[in-house]
């Protein structure tokens, strides 16, 4: 960067002195531009996703109490369409070797199914989370954890939804910074 700083200066030879110290001074304010919006829009970005992860975690413990699993059977406690309703996330129950016991209608729209994350889980007996593309560019965040049900054993509850909110916030805070930055250099 030195020598191209050095070889860029003294190109500039031909034209007067305050000609160049304001090309350097809008160059250097421009790097600085563009290093703070890439912070910025990380900064967003990252915040957007732990929204939607603590979405994720709190519609699970809102849903988790609401259905029982004993022999591979899921008895809901309240009408399903209820919680379905009230809880705008697609969720699914599995066994461990990976069959589909019961879920949301979302569940099978968003393809909600026993991903390799989700064997991950039932092998380790951690929460595993998930980002993957769903139906035509959707992202789709899911939070694979382990239940264990009345009679002893282990099932796998996952639970998700889609980023589009948080991915369209972004596009439009990329769309601005792309707008505005130019006009700053400008001014």
């Amino acid at each position: 960067a030195a020598v191209w700083a050095t070889y860029w200066w003294s190109s500039m030879g031909r034209f007067s002195i305050r000609v160049r110290l304001t090309l350097a001074y809008v160059l250097t304010f421009g790097v600085l531009l563009g290093l703070l919006s890439i912070g910025l829009y990380r900064t967003a970005a990252a915040r957007l996703y732990a929204q939607a992860d603590a979405q994720i975690q709190d519609g699970m413990s809102a849903v988790r109490p609401l259905f029982s699993v004993s022999n591979s059977q899921v008895t809901w406690l309240v009408d399903k369409k209820v919680s379905e309703s009230s809880y705008l996330l697609a969720y699914a129950i599995f066994d461990q070797q990976g069959q589909y016991l019961d879920g949301s209608a979302l569940a099978s729209v968003y393809n909600l199914g026993f991903t390799d994350a989700a064997r991950r889980t039932t092998e380790t007996r951690t929460p595993i989370w998930e980002t993957r593309t769903v139906q035509t560019n959707h992202k789709l965040r899911t939070l694979n954890s382990m239940v264990t049900g009345s009679d002893g054993r282990t099932y796998l509850f996952s639970a998700g939804m889609l980023l589009d909110p948080a991915e369209d916030d972004l596009r439009q805070l990329a769309a601005s910074i792309t707008t505005l930055l130019p006009l700053v250099l400008l001014m």
